[in-house]
């Protein structure tokens, strides 16, 4: 089973994906950022754009990484993932859709909340997390 986090940057998705992790027996984390990072460290610096999600390469690695883990691992999916452009969302979750039968669930926050949570959060490019890359405590 896949449980897709979506929100705006700074609604605490993956703060909630670690959270369902503490209390869900056997259930994975698949922040698919992380696969940004490796592509922003491992190609040309002339080769992708400054938004990983904009990149074909970073979202087809998104898609084969989440079939893999669906096939693969036993428990629960969870997937903390903002996707703007609708062209993008369809091209990961709507294969994915096709496929699996994924729970979406959306984080809402006031402007006013997101706002503060980026200036307070925002280290290393990943909203929320610490400088050394560890996902956020709390919930």
């Amino acid at each position: 089973m896949m449980i897709r986090l979506n929100g705006a940057f700074g609604a605490r998705k993956t703060q909630l994906a670690y959270a369902l992790r503490r209390r869900l027996p056997g259930p994975h984390v698949y922040d698919s950022e992380n696969a940004g990072y490796f592509l922003r460290a491992n190609l040309p610096p002339a080769m992708p754009p400054t938004t990983f999600r904009t990149f074909p390469l970073w979202r087809a690695l998104t898609v084969a990484i989440l079939r893999s883990l669906a096939e693969q691992h036993p428990g629960r999916l969870i997937i903390p993932m903002t996707v703007v452009n609708r062209a993008y969302r369809s091209e990961i979750i709507g294969t994915l859709s096709q496929e699996y039968d994924p729970w979406h669930l959306i984080l809402c926050a006031s402007q006013e909340t997101i706002r503060k949570r980026l200036a307070s959060g925002w280290r290393d490019g990943a909203p929320g997390r610490a400088p050394n890359g560890a996902p956020p405590s709390g919930l």
